[in-house]
């Protein structure tokens, strides 16, 4: 079993969640309250536009926390997979902001193992997906019936877990420590189907077994040099580079 450490103390996607819901009852208590307070001064038209407003705020911010909480549910299911499936010689650090040179990027995982670290970028999204693996952007379409009932397009995460890692690669070298970073997608959500050729990069869909396949990878590479003292270093300057912010 992996170990585990927690800079930032927990799941920063159901931390907004829960700043979302929080909002959404604020919206619709003062939508009510307000609602009550023309109502008792008969100014009735006043108060249907109170209750309207209120229930327009709830309904963005609900959309909003929905999808927020599927991110926040990937995130944690992934957390426990790598957690219980990865040896004891590897160290799982969740949820980093890391700060390079003012730049700053938000890792879902950083997977620790002796001179190498694995940079995994986590998508609980359902639907087909395709696109072009170098694009920018890729496409997300939800059927039922045989017909289309949502498309949309996301950020290419083969890109955005790249740019992730280049971040930390350079973190690290900065400090004369070349260790591997490779990046990594797993797509977490079984109904997520894959429907584009990643060009060999590591991107795991759960539908096609990409849970075995995601820990058979990380733990698939040669033992580097250096044994656990280098894992210690590589967490050490990984942990001194965390931004609280």
């Amino acid at each position: 079993m992996a170990k585990v450490i927690r800079p930032n103390g927990g799941n920063s996607v159901g931390r907004q969640y829960l700043k979302k819901m929080c909002w959404l009852v604020l919206c619709l208590a003062a939508g009510i309250g307000s609602a009550i307070l023309c109502a008792r001064a008969s100014q009735w038209a006043a108060s249907a536009f109170c209750l309207g407003a209120a229930g327009i705020g709830v309904h963005f911010l609900w959309r909003s926390a929905a999808i927020l909480k599927v991110g926040a549910q990937g995130e944690s299911e992934t957390l426990r997979l790598l957690k219980k499936r990865l040896p004891g010689s590897y160290t799982v650090l969740p949820d980093l902001t890391l700060d390079h040179r003012g730049h700053k990027s938000q890792l879902d995982y950083a997977v620790v193992c002796p001179g190498r670290v694995y940079v995994v970028e986590c998508k609980n999204v359902s639907g087909q997906i395709s696109g072009s693996s170098s694009g920018s952007n890729l496409n997300q379409t939800k059927y039922r019936g045989g017909q289309i009932i949502e498309k949309k397009t996301m950020y290419n995460p083969v890109l955005q877990v790249e740019g992730h890692a280049r971040t930390l690669r350079g973190i690290l070298e900065d400090q004369k420590l070349h260790a591997q970073v490779t990046p990594v997608v797993y797509f977490a959500n079984p109904r997520a189907q894959r429907r584009m050729d990643f060009a060999g990069r590591p991107v795991f869909f759960q539908q096609e077994g990409g849970a075995d396949s995601l820990i058979r990878y990380l733990t698939s590479g040669p033992p580097a040099r250096g044994g656990s003292t280098s894992e210690e270093l590589i967490k050490g300057i990984i942990l001194k580079n965390v931004s609280k912010g």
